[in-house]
């Protein structure tokens, strides 16, 4: 199991790695119905994108010569990002053969799709630049925070967590973005426990005895790594 960093990431945020999971995000949730609005792409589409060894008619033009064979969504997140950065794609990268090869609309057009990926991602960029710290969050916790049925994240209060305070934006799994409203400190985890909704902390929980023991488990492996017990100091941030 991956384990939490000893402290969070912090800025700069890096625009490229957040570009690619944003994409692959969008992609998984188009997929499962849980976007909140209509990309208008198919789910064999997405998964044509997300998967490494596709049968799509697209995936031959990524086994033209110079091109990279990484999964499409890969070669669509750095053209995205390309756009982003310079405001086109540029002439000698992997990016633009793959444009070049493809010709299904006209100029016009594809003028258009760059101008609104530069502007829609040049808002996202100037978001990030206000981004205070960086979270990973294992699931299902990920996907209760995105819902918002889970408001509540915590990390054992040590190195740079405690300077996460009230109105710090924190980028989680580098695709979603939650404000802090509030920071509470306690003296362990089940103390935490205790004090805050279960419903907030453990969502689906309703009280500590009927939490799995491998729940608890997790969720304290996730604020604290293997090193963390019932006995450490645990900051909790109040996210929306």
């Amino acid at each position: 199991m991956e384990q939490p960093p000893s402290s969070p990431g912090t800025n700069p945020v890096d625009l490229r790695n957040c570009v690619e999971e944003l994409v692959k995000f969008t992609l998984h949730s188009q997929m499962n119905g849980t976007l909140e609005w209509d990309i208008g792409l198919s789910q064999e589409f997405c998964s044509s994108l997300l998967d490494h060894h596709s049968a799509d008619p697209i995936s031959t033009i990524a086994n033209s010569p110079g091109v990279s064979q990484n999964p499409l969504y890969i070669q669509l997140a750095s053209a995205f990002y390309e756009i982003i950065t310079f405001g086109s794609l540029q002439a000698s990268s992997k990016c633009n053969k793959l444009a070049s090869s493809y010709e299904g609309s006209g100029l016009k057009q594809k003028e258009e799709w760059i101008d609104l990926v530069h502007k829609k991602g040049s808002e996202l960029a100037e978001i990030l630049k206000n981004i205070n710290f960086e979270l990973h969050v294992q699931e299902p916790f990920f996907t209760q925070l995105k819902d918002g049925l889970k408001t509540m994240e915590g990390r054992c209060a040590v190195g740079d967590y405690n300077r996460i305070a009230s109105g710090a934006l924190i980028l989680f799994n580098k695709c979603l973005v939650l404000e802090v409203q509030d920071v509470h400190h306690y003296a362990s985890f089940f103390e935490m426990l205790e004090a805050e909704s279960l419903a907030k902390v453990l969502p689906g929980v309703e009280t500590i005895d009927e939490a799995p023991v491998r729940t608890v488990n997790s969720l304290q492996s996730s604020f604290c790594g293997n090193g963390g017990h019932n006995l450490t100091p645990v900051v909790l941030y109040i996210v929306v």
